[in-house]
């Protein structure tokens, strides 16, 4: 009998109605004679709902105060999640139980806000499996050794099913969005984006990493590690349509690019000296020892390290990255293209596998629709 674990992000859960299509998807996997175990987000929302409630306090100590506090208050979330869900498979005739990561429970590092899961306990998992119950486990969340509740990082649910893939040795890892897996670009911006079957680990990394937002990016590294199969598919459309993230790419033509993510939710940051020490514990993209990439959601948190006339902030950047193999080759071709049609490059960061391109906020998506047509059509 397979064992799958099945992952279903906030947009597929956002109503109740979506519930019960999840609740169906299950089933109907269950049916089948599958071993299932669920892994839920907070429902679409209701995380950054939380977290603006967090906001409302200010505190003295961020490091040992806040975050902590509001790891506790943006869990929730999951917890009410896994307990509808659940709910709403009894509702269909299946057996479930939610639990909570600390009843497992899924132990994390001590990084408030930012956790990495450290260990799984499986026993609570394989005994409700052998008495014909789903769990339904709430993702994104942690316990350290101090039983403090910590949290992922956003989309840390994909972490937390992958782990749970890895731990309990499952055939593969559902990961549930709404989209038909990993494209080209995102088919949301670029029409014509084209579904990839097959991708690396290391590719979708560099994907994730900057901007493709079916799977979070420590998850992918995860997956690598624990050589985890990860499958991307839509909880929306029943297409048949997946991508499975594994060893190699199915390259869509002879260039060898596996896809193009565009993001625009960076900060460019500039520092005057070198700030690596500072801001390590932050998901951070280093381009050089004095300019770096940080996530908007995180660039109050790093300024209160920084000492001031330390550094300057461009809020009004996009990023376009090109992700494949034999970049080098393109690198000229792709920059000239994007000048002559008038898009201002403030930067370019290149490396082994991706070529990033810092751009205007309101260029981004007309240069990733112009790099995409010119590499695909």
């Amino acid at each position: 009998m397979s064992l799958y674990v099945l992952k279903f992000g906030g947009s597929s859960i956002a109503t109740l109605q979506r519930i019960s299509n999840v609740a169906n998807i299950i089933t109907d996997l269950k049916k089948r004679g599958n071993n299932i175990i669920v892994v839920t987000s907070a429902m679409q929302g209701i995380t950054d709902k939380l977290l603006n409630y967090t906001k409302q306090f200010v505190v003295n100590s961020y490091e040992n105060s806040y975050y902590r506090e509001c790891d506790a208050v943006v869990s929730c979330g999951e917890s009410i999640a896994a307990g509808i869900l659940s709910l709403a498979l009894q509702s269909e005739g299946i057996m479930a139980k939610s639990f909570n990561s600390w009843q497992i429970p899924i132990e994390a590092s001590t990084n408030y806000s930012n956790a990495t899961i450290t260990n799984v306990n499986t026993k609570l998992l394989f005994d409700a499996i052998s008495d014909n119950i789903i769990p339904v486990i709430t993702g994104f969340q942690g316990l350290t050794k101090n039983n403090d509740i910590v949290t992922l990082g956003r989309g840390g649910s994909d972490a937390t099913a992958c782990a749970l893939a890895y731990y309990t040795n499952a055939d593969e890892c559902y990961i549930y969005t709404d989209v038909s897996g990993v494209f080209t670009a995102d088919p949301r911006v670029v029409t014509n984006a084209k579904l990839l079957k097959y991708v690396s680990y290391d590719e979708m990394i560099e994907l994730a990493k900057y901007g493709a937002k079916v799977l979070q990016y420590k998850s992918v590294l995860l997956a690598k590690h624990y050589n985890v199969k990860v499958r991307v598919l839509s909880s929306f459309l029943n297409d048949d349509c997946s991508s499975l993230v594994t060893i190699k790419t199915n390259y869509i033509n002879n260039k060898n690019i596996a896809g193009i993510a565009h993001s625009n939710d960076y900060v460019l940051l500039r520092t005057k000296i070198n700030i690596n020490n500072i801001i390590s514990k932050y998901e951070t993209i280093n381009i050089n020892n004095f300019n770096y990439l940080v996530k908007k959601s995180i660039v109050n948190n790093i300024a209160n390290l920084l000492q001031e006339n330390t550094y300057t902030m461009d809020n009004d950047i996009g990023t376009i990255t090109i992700v494949g193999s034999n970049l080098n080759s393109i690198i000229d071709e792709l920059t000239q293209l994007l000048i002559n049609n008038n898009i201002s490059i403030k930067y370019i960061n290149i490396n082994k596998l991706s070529i990033t391109y810092i751009v205007h906020v309101l260029h981004t998506e007309a240069a990733l629709n112009i790099l995409h047509k010119h590499i695909y059509n």
